[in-house]
């Protein structure tokens, strides 16, 4: 029964909006709506351009002159035989990266505050809550522009996400998300700007459940390193 309340409910907005606004309009919405949804997408493949994992350092090991692979800002994870910051990487992808953060990383949290700012004195018009509620209906009144933090918070796990990939530790990645994870929970929790108590337990008992299974993981990260001794050990060996 709550379904079918929910979904009749639904189709009783949607069919009150399509009657009462203009072609364009609905078109309009449908594009913020949409960014909002491929906003991390967006996000992963701007930020990814600046991703670069570093390979050999032509120093340490045991056969560190040999080491050819030893450019020392690392190489692209989109295309492991480029170096980062030089050549087609320097002249062709940064400057396009650049525009990307600026345009599709920063822009869509920035807009959609600046939209909700200019209409801030009309929150509870018709007009506005049919083109605009679902930005800002879930949050109490002075927290009507959260959709853009929260639009931030998705940016950080997804450069942790793909920068991490440039960490040679997997345990340094692990704790470097498991501390995104914390921080964007102990925001959200002391903030608390969603109206409802439940949608905001809800959030904070994902991100537990995110944080207690990034944290178990680490029982599974085997550290394959040598030690010191071992490693002059080995060089006598040989």
């Amino acid at each position: 029964m709550i379904v079918w309340g929910a979904s009749s409910n639904f189709y009783r907005v949607l069919s009150q909006a399509d009657a009462t606004l203009g072609l364009s309009t609905q078109l309009w919405v449908m594009g913020v709506i949409a960014v909002f949804i491929l906003y991390p997408g967006w996000a992963q493949a701007a930020l990814s351009v600046f991703a670069c994992y570093e390979l050999d350092d032509g120093q340490t090991g045991l056969y560190a002159q040999n080491q050819k692979a030893a450019w020392r800002h690392g190489y692209w994870v989109r295309d492991m035989a480029q170096e980062c910051y030089t050549g087609v990487h320097l002249r062709l992808y940064v400057p396009i990266g650049i525009a990307s953060v600026l345009v599709l990383c920063l822009g869509p949290p920035l807009a959609s505050f600046l939209i909700l700012w200019y209409h801030r004195a009309e929150l509870e018009s018709k007009s506005v809550r049919q083109r605009y509620s679902f930005l800002y209906a879930r949050y109490k009144p002075r927290f009507f522009w959260w959709e853009s933090v929260l639009m931030l918070e998705e940016l950080v796990l997804v450069a942790v996400e793909v920068f991490g990939r440039g960490l040679k530790s997997v345990t340094h990645q692990i704790l470097v998300m498991l501390t995104a994870f914390i921080v964007i929970s102990a925001i959200n929790i002391t903030c608390k700007p969603n109206r409802l108590r439940v949608i905001t337990m809800l959030e904070f008992m994902s991100m537990t459940v995110l944080s207690l299974t990034v944290s178990l993981s680490l029982f599974f990260v085997v550290d394959e390193g040598l030690s010191d001794a071992d490693e002059v050990g080995r060089s006598i060996a040989s």
